[in-house]
């Protein structure tokens, strides 16, 4: 020891610190930090573990048994604020590497960031996939963690305690698949057991922690998904919601957030749905003060391209009741943005620098797939995985699984129960469209590809991606200008934009090969909610924008709303299909 200390003393160096387990040897050297791990020989298992603490950020790891090497040894940081590097993270919590007593593993603890959004709980992994059966037999049960970092209003960890632990709840699950359903835990570790057995849903995993440098609250969600996809399968439950408002206007129900199924139904609003775009938004005022709402948590941003409104207020956890035709149906608590401001932004040939920013008031229920959300130029919209999709989260006594998530628009055929119907259970009479996973969005999937033209027949001539948006009642093409068609196209000085002219022929085409498409006559009625066209043109939008996509190459069309007034719609947000019946 005298002559360890004489070394560190001759070569101006700082000593590591050394705990001795049983199993392994942790040198910790590098910048300072309280550091509490588990580590196991077989982090798979995980087997074979112990907990140890270093006073340094840089463990460097050996184990004590001689000669042998352990390939898959484990590591889990208990220490929030921390992740480990170097080393391959396993589904279960563990990051996994090779060591043995004559080999070194380094393994920095690398303090993680809050990714520049306050109030935002960071999930490791992101998504957990569990290995789920493709048959009738359930696998062996297995265990998963999550590690969460807590980010309070200033951007910087919080450290769950005793006095405020941390709130964990796993919604959609069948009964037992997921246990603990419900925790609470003072540590960013919480680890879940998964039993084997096949669920169809994915799972929702809820999180917050009171956050006091605010008085409110750090919130997260993830997901639960199927390592193993299943066929696409239709439950039998589903709910017909009857329209408050429809064609030729917005599609619109009743509604309120926060509330339970038992609460009076006087507080129901009118919401406006969307399918191009996601997430809810409801007036601040009109969240409930009770415990199903969660918050308030991260400022959050909602900006609409197609108009240029913008609004903005806090994130909270909370269900939305939803109206039916024989009472109400509620979902699990989703985020939803309670906004106290708007304003314009964006090109200000937008709608909104002509009309004014609108007044915080809008009820909104985004319900699309493959959205946005953050971007650089709007970090604080947090609304881009389907965890906001209030449609894909409906509840019942059997916890949702009684229902494939997903809905049908049928707003203009009489022989339809309602207007809107959550729940797929039949694809029967639908032209069927498979959509691609969204490799950046676990459990998302990418806009249908489509095409276009200006002949009005025929096939297609202009190819990319397909919208139907019926957020919007006119239509917007992205093509870039050397592609457009002269003669097809003028600027309408009043609106200052470029539209396609007036008794114009044009085609859409869904799929690709193509699953469906319509034709019509273009027309030019820049109204709100305009009447257009009858007879069999009654698809025509109210007018058809042109923008130019040189910059980014992208060919796209939204449709907007007017193909409902011919043909239904569903989504299916489970295995990811669109469909087409045209009544």
């Amino acid at each position: 020891m005298i002559k360890r200390i004489l070394i560190c003393i001759l070569f101006f160096v700082c000593c590591p610190t050394v705990f001795a387990g049983s199993f392994f040897n942790v040198a910790a050297t590098g910048p300072s930090a309280q550091i509490s791990m588990t580590l196991c020989l077989n982090g798979k298992g995980p087997l074979s573990c112990q907990t140890y603490t270093a006073s340094a950020a840089n463990l460097n790891i050996t184990t004590t048994i001689p000669n042998h090497t352990y390939p898959s040894a484990g590591i889990k940081i208990n220490t929030p604020g921390y992740m480990p590097k170097g080393c391959s993270m396993n589904g279960n919590g563990y990051c996994l590497f090779s060591v043995s007593n004559t080999t070194v593993a380094t393994i920095p603890a690398t303090p993680t960031t809050c990714q520049g959004t306050a109030d935002l709980i960071v999930f490791s992994p992101a998504v957990t996939k569990v290995n789920n059966p493709t048959g009738n037999t359930s696998n062996p049960s297995q265990q998963f963690t999550i590690n969460m970092t807590m980010c309070n209003s200033q951007g910087q960890p919080i450290i769950p305690s005793k006095n405020n632990p941390i709130h964990v709840n796993v919604y959609g699950a069948p009964n037992g698949v997921i246990s603990p359903a419900s925790t609470t835990a003072s540590t960013g570790l919480v680890t879940f057991t998964y039993n084997g057995q096949s669920f169809p849903n994915n799972i929702l995993i809820n999180a917050w922690i009171n956050d006091s440098t605010n008085n409110g609250v750090a919130l997260g969600q993830t997901q639960v998904l199927q390592q193993n996809p299943l066929s696409c399968s239709y439950a039998p439950v589903s709910y017909n919601v009857p329209l408050a408002q429809a064609l030729p206007n917005a599609l619109q129900i009743k509604a309120d957030i926060g509330y339970s199924a038992s609460s009076p139904t006087s507080t129901l609003a009118v919401y406006t749905i969307d399918t191009g775009s996601l997430g809810i938004l409801v007036p601040a005022n009109e969240l409930p003060q009770n415990a199903n709402v969660i918050g308030p948590g991260p400022v959050g941003v909602t900006y609409y391209d197609s108009s240029g409104n913008t609004f903005s207020g806090n994130y909270y956890l909370a269900p939305v009741r939803i109206q039916t035709t024989t009472g109400t149906v509620m979902t699990q608590p989703v985020m939803v943005l309670a906004i106290n401001k708007s304003y314009c932004s964006g090109p200000t040939t937008l709608s909104c620098y002509t009309n004014g920013a609108p007044p915080p008031t809008l009820h909104y229920m985004g319900v699309g797939f493959n959205r946005p959300g953050a971007s650089p130029t709007n970090p604080q919209d947090l609304f881009s995985s389907p965890t906001a999709n209030a449609f894909l989260h409906v509840t019942d006594a059997s916890n949702g699984t009684d229902v494939t998530p997903g809905y049908y628009l049928t707003p203009n055929d009489t022989s339809a129960p309602a207007g809107l119907t959550l729940g797929i259970s039949s694809v029967a009479n639908y032209s069927l469209i498979n959509l691609t996973p969204a490799p950046a969005v676990p459990g998302d999937f990418l806009t249908e590809s489509g095409c276009f033209n200006f002949t009005g027949s025929g096939t297609p001539q202009f190819c990319g991606t397909v919208l139907l948006d019926v957020g919007i009642d006119y239509m917007i093409m992205q093509l870039p200008k050397a592609q457009w068609v002269a003669g097809t196209h003028e600027f309408n000085s009043a609106q200052q934009i470029e539209v396609v002219k007036a008794g114009t022929p044009m085609s859409i085409f869904f799929g690709s090969p193509t699953t469906m498409q319509y034709s019509f006559t273009a027309i030019q009625q820049f109204v709100e909610n305009c009447a257009g066209d009858s007879g069999t043109n009654n698809v025509a939008p109210c007018y058809a924008q042109l923008i130019d996509s040189t910059a980014t190459g992208q060919i796209f069309v939204n449709t907007g709303r007017r193909p409902l007034y011919q043909y239904d719609y569903l989504y299916q947000g489970q295995c990811g299909q669109v469909g087409f019946y045209k009544f």
